[in-house]
C-alpha cells in the first residue's frame, strides 16, 4: 500500500487542505510519469498529484473533505503530453570549398516544432584532409529513436576533381548517438553502386523506419547521368542492406507528368498502421522543385500521387521552390519540415496537416547562421523526431483513501 510522503506535504491553493495517509485500491497502469486527477466522490472538489508507477510523489491534496474518516474517490488520467522537438539539419559552414568542415550535421531542440534553441555541431568529419577537390562532409541525417536509444543515418561524401557538387561520391554511415552528440564512430553502411544500375554514382538523402526490429531505408541513388531516384533496402541490424531496389522513379506524377521528370529525390517515409506514406521533392525540367506525396501498402508500389506543396504556397518573396521534406505523424496531426529554395537564401519551413496531403500554417522556422559557425552560409536539409514524455489514455480507477486534519 503506498504511503503519502508527508514531509513533502504543501498547502498551495488556500483553504483547508486535508492529507491523505493512505491509498488503497488498484490505481492506475504501470505507466511512468502520468498525471491524475483526483475527484473526491462526496464532494467532487478536485487535486492532482504526480504518480510513478504506483507510489505517489506527490501527496494527494484534496480540499474541504470531511475530518476524518474514509471515502472514495476516482483516478482519472488526463491529456498531457509534453513534446520535445528534436533536429538534425545539414550546415555549410565555408561555400568556397576550401574548409574541412564544408558540411556538418547540426542538431538543435524545440518544445513545440517552430521555436528552436541555438544549435550546436554534431557530427562533421576531421579525420581527412579538406581542400579543393578533396572536401569531405556530411549532411542529409535521419535519425530513428527507438526506446532511449538514437540510431542516425547520415550521406558521407568527398568532393572530387573539381568544386561541384556533380563531381560528388557519396555513401550513407551509421552512427548511435546521445543528447544530440555523435557518441560512436560512424560506421560504413551503405556505398554507391551497391544496387547497380541507379546508383552508379553516388547515394545520399535516407530515410529510415525501424519496424519489428527491423530496419527499412528509402534513399537517393543518382546514377551516371546524374539522374536522381529513390531506391529502397532491408536490413535485419541498420547496417547491412539487402534486397536493394528501385522505389520511386521519375516521371509518375499523374496530376503533373513533368512534376518529376528530372529527378525524384530526398524522401521522407512514415508508416501509419499498415500504410506507408511518402513526401520527396520532384524536380521538373525548369529546375523548380516541389513536394510529393504518394502512399503504399508495401512500400514499395507508390499511388496516388500529387504536389502537396509548391513555390506558390509559401508567402515569401523570392521563393523559387521547395523540397527535402521531414514529415513526422504526432497523434492525428501530420507535421513536415522542409527546404525553401530562394533567391537570396533558403530557409527551413513548417506546415501541418490532418491527412498528409493539405497543408496550411506556413511558418518560417530555422534559417543560417543558427549556431553561426558551422552554418554560416547554408541551411540545406532537416530531420525532425519527437521525443514524447508522456501518452496515455484516459480511463477512470476507483479507490479508498483514508485522511484526517491537517
Amino acid at each position: 500500500m503506498p504511503i503519502v510522503d508527508e514531509t513533502s506535504w504543501i498547502n498551495n491553493g488556500g483553504g483547508t487542505w486535508k492529507k491523505v495517509t493512505s491509498i488503497s485500491g488498484e490505481l492506475m497502469p504501470q505507466d511512468r510519469y502520468m498525471q491524475y486527477k483526483v475527484v473526491l466522490e462526496s464532494t467532487g472538489s478536485e487535486a492532482t498529484p504526480i504518480i510513478n508507477g504506483t507510489t505517489l510523489v506527490q501527496p494527494l491534496r484534496i480540499p474541504e473533505v470531511p475530518s476524518s474518516g474514509t471515502g472514495s474517490f476516482y483516478v482519472k488520467s488526463g491529456v498531457s503530453v509534453e513534446d520535445t522537438y528534436e533536429a538534425w539539419y545539414s550546415g555549410f559552414a565555408d561555400l568556397n570549398y576550401s574548409n574541412d568542415y564544408y558540411s556538418s550535421i547540426m542538431y538543435t531542440r524545440s518544445s513545440n516544432g517552430r521555436e528552436f534553441n541555438k544549435s550546436i555541431s554534431s557530427l562533421h568529419d576531421v579525420t581527412v584532409s579538406g581542400g579543393s577537390g578533396n572536401t569531405v562532409m556530411y549532411y542529409d541525417a535521419c535519425v530513428v529513436k527507438d526506446g532511449d536509444e538514437y540510431e542516425m543515418w547520415a550521406t558521407h561524401a568527398r568532393l572530387v576533381e573539381s568544386n561541384s557538387f556533380d563531381t560528388m561520391w557519396g555513401n550513407i554511415h551509421k552512427v548511435t548517438i546521445s543528447g544530440g552528440y555523435q557518441t560512436t564512430s560512424p560506421q560504413h553502411s551503405l556505398a554507391w553502386g551497391t544496387e547497380g544500375t541507379y546508383d552508379t554514382y553516388s547515394i545520399y538523402s535516407p530515410s529510415v523506419i525501424k519496424s519489428n526490429g527491423d530496419y527499412k531505408m528509402w534513399y537517393t541513388g543518382v546514377d551516371s547521368s546524374s539522374t536522381h531516384r529513390i531506391l529502397y533496402a532491408d536490413s535485419t541490424d541498420g547496417l547491412t542492406w539487402v534486397n536493394l531496389t528501385l522505389s520511386q522513379n521519375i516521371g509518375t506524377v499523374s496530376l503533373e507528368p513533368d512534376a518529376d521528370e528530372i529527378s525524384a529525390r530526398s524522401p521522407s517515409v512514415v508508416q501509419v498502421r499498415s500504410t506507408y506514406y511518402m513526401w520527396y521533392e520532384g524536380k521538373d525540367a525548369f529546375s523548380e522543385s516541389r513536394i510529393i506525396y504518394c502512399s503504399s501498402t508495401d512500400g514499395n508500389s507508390w499511388q496516388g500521387h500529387a504536389i502537396v506543396v509548391d513555390k506558390e504556397d509559401i508567402n515569401r518573396a523570392g521563393t523559387i521552390g521547395c523540397g527535402r521534406p521531414s514529415v513526422v505523424f504526432d497523434v492525428d496531426t501530420y507535421k513536415m519540415w522542409f527546404i525553401v529554395y530562394g533567391s537570396d537564401e533558403d530557409l527551413v519551413y513548417y506546415a501541418q496537416s490532418p491527412d498528409g496531403s493539405v497543408w496550411s500554417g506556413f511558418t518560417p522556422v530555422l534559417s543560417r547562421k543558427h549556431e553561426g559557425t558551422y552554418d554560416f552560409s547554408l541551411i540545406s536539409s532537416i530531420n525532425v523526431v519527437v521525443d514524447r514524455d508522456m501518452l496515455y489514455v484516459p480511463t477512470i480507477h476507483k479507490a479508498k483513501i483514508k485522511i484526517h486534519n491537517d
